[in-house]
């Protein structure tokens, strides 16, 4: 049992309220249940040291190389893919897998609601994930590619839903 002088403290470091607009799709279920991963990032992570070391040993770097290319490739094709859409800005061409986007009405305020519109829609398709974040102020959808077995036919279905979503709210 650890004993803390200012638990407070902890708990605002540690737990996902707070301004962390890369964390604003989590939300509490019970926000007066206690929890002891918002006192302690040990207890929020796993040891994630052997399940990297292994499979390192296992299949060599090469391996991994190859995979991180394979997603690089797919963030760029999915880049390419969102530019063609009808309203869609995408903010930046991608460095890494991470690639935020909106759909653009002209007025910042109307962009807010019917981005939050979109993912709240696609939310409750379910057959692909959407997350967003909030950059200099400014509401924005994101896409992070990072799973193995996510492929090209993937992203043409997230594209497909996109599209569908976006006629669906008369956007287009």
């Amino acid at each position: 049992m650890v004993i803390m002088k200012r638990g407070q403290t902890l708990r605002d470091a540690n737990s996902v309220d707070g301004d962390m607009p890369y964390l604003q799709d989590v939300q509490e279920t019970d926000i007066t249940a206690e929890s002891p991963s918002d006192f302690s990032f040990e207890l929020t992570k796993h040891f994630r040291g052997m399940r990297m070391w292994l499979p390192l040993q296992l299949f060599g770097v090469k391996t991994f190389r190859a995979c991180l290319e394979e997603m690089l490739w797919l963030t760029r094709y999915f880049y390419t893919k969102l530019t063609e859409l009808p309203g869609i800005v995408v903010d930046m061409y991608p460095q890494l897998t991470i690639i935020t986007f909106h759909y653009e009405t002209g007025k910042e305020d109307e962009n807010k609601r019917v981005n939050m519109k979109l993912i709240e829609k696609i939310k409750e398709d379910g057959s692909v994930y959407l997350s967003s974040t909030t950059i200099r102020g400014l509401f924005r959808l994101r896409v992070c590619l990072l799973h193995y077995r996510c492929t090209q036919d993937n992203i043409d279905d997230f594209i497909e839903v996109l599209s569908d979503t976006l006629r669906k709210l008369h956007c287009c």
